[in-house]
């Protein structure tokens, strides 16, 4: 019995961990927002990386000079437990929803133009009640829409999908429609599809491929896209749409680097370009899962590389010497239980618990401890009709951060 004492200790403390091969929670999550990360599991929100205006929801801010230098430090490099029986959780340029498994949804952060949904202007350092029946929330840089349990789409902070004529802003939220399965929202534009399938859209014309409106102008009234959509996800400048029967599309803007993974070197496409068929999952800036559990990246996605030209300014323009791009979906992992990508950072979770992160950490956005990208140099190469440059940031790796285990 002493010799089997041992053994059934180890069994016992192995049942509960991610890391020993137990099953994960049904409800796990990871989100990547501009500067931050989030998780969820078993109903408990962790946040991670920068808290300027709060974003970390515990009630702390990091404070920047004119210089963007911290004098008040209040970032982490490693998970935070800030909320519990959360369901979702979505993060803007400077604000977050999480919405609770009964349905309310919470925001905290920025409020300058009322994208908290609270009423007023004013920041919050921790969470705020905005509403109840909620389904689904989604963030971008100044605008939250909410998807209700009775169908209805909400929408608030600036206004492009409402006031086309001249864009404003309002603190408290606004239907835009009814009937609404599932939502995305866009830089400029929000999309939704409805109970048949049918997927709509709202806002700036150049990112309805189906609307006579003109690329620069913009819709209140729901324009038909296409049909038989099962989902839909939307960068600031790119929409990636996942049939029912796998089959993955996308437009919008596909830049040096082919963000779009269509292989072609057009800058933009005002109409769906096929990227990829025998698709499971599609996620946002460049991500997608196959069929077999693998996960596929391209563009900023496989590079994992702040967007800079040699000079190291902000790209835009003319020949982006220090960076490298993908054209083509390539495989980066075998088997992934879930992924994010946002902002210019990364994650995935695989079967044993282990979540992996790569790319930009200048916050700790990337959840290892540290406030160092991580990464390997590769060869010059062409691949498609991208080019490989040879420099110390070129390919960010994905390396462990954390196991689902040391969580508390």
């Amino acid at each position: 019995m002493k010799r089997l004492l041992p053994v059934l200790i180890s069994l016992l403390l192995c049942l509960p961990l991610a890391g020993c091969g137990a099953k994960l929670p049904s409800d796990l999550q990871v989100i990547c927002g501009e500067r931050i990360s989030m998780l969820i599991q078993n109903g408990n929100l962790y946040i991670w990386g920068d808290n300027y205006n709060g974003k970390l929801g515990n009630g702390t801010e990091t404070l920047y000079n004119d210089n963007n230098e911290i004098i008040q430090n209040c970032n982490s490099s490693t998970p935070v437990k800030v909320m519990e029986n959360i369901r979702s959780a979505s993060s803007g340029k400077l604000h977050v929803l999480a919405v609770t498994r009964k349905g309310e949804l919470y925001a905290w952060g920025s409020n300058d133009k009322g994208q908290l949904g609270t009423g007023d202007y004013q920041k919050s350092l921790l969470p705020k009640k905005v509403m109840e029946d909620v389904l689904f929330a989604e963030a971008n840089k100044y605008t939250s829409i909410a998807l209700k349990k009775d169908g209805t789409l909400w929408t608030w902070g600036v206004l492009y999908a409402v006031d086309v004529d001249s864009i404003t802003y309002t603190s408290v939220p606004v239907k835009i429609a009814e009937g609404v399965k599932s939502a995305a929202l866009g830089g400029s534009f929000i999309l939704y599809i409805d109970k048949s399938g049918a997927l709509y859209g709202l806002g700036e014309g150049i990112y309805l491929p189906s609307a006579d409106i003109g690329p620069n102008a913009f819709t209140s009234s729901p324009i038909r896209i296409m049909a038989d959509v099962k989902k839909v996800v939307c960068d600031l400048q790119r929409v990636y749409a996942l049939n029912k029967d796998g089959v993955l599309m996308g437009w919008g803007a596909n830049g040096y680097d082919s963000l779009l993974g269509t292989q072609k070197d057009d800058f933009w496409f005002y109409q769906p370009a096929l990227i990829d068929q025998e698709v499971k999952e599609v996620f946002k800036t460049g991500l997608m899962q196959k069929k077999d559990n693998s996960l596929w990246a391209w563009g900023r996605a496989f590079s994992g590389y702040d967007f800079r030209n040699s000079e190291g300014t902000d790209g835009g323009g003319g020949l982006l010497e220090n960076f490298i791009v993908y054209g083509k979906p390539v495989k980066i992992f075998d088997e992934v239980v879930t992924t994010a990508g946002g902002g210019q950072h990364y994650l995935a979770v695989t079967q044993s618990g282990d979540v992996y992160s790569w790319g930009v950490n200048n916050y700790g956005e990337l959840g290892n401890g540290t406030t160092t990208q991580i990464g390997k140099t590769y060869i010059d190469e062409w691949v498609g009709y991208n080019y490989f440059i040879q420099t110390d940031h070129n390919l960010k790796e994905p390396k462990i951060a954390f196991n689902l285990s040391d969580l508390r």
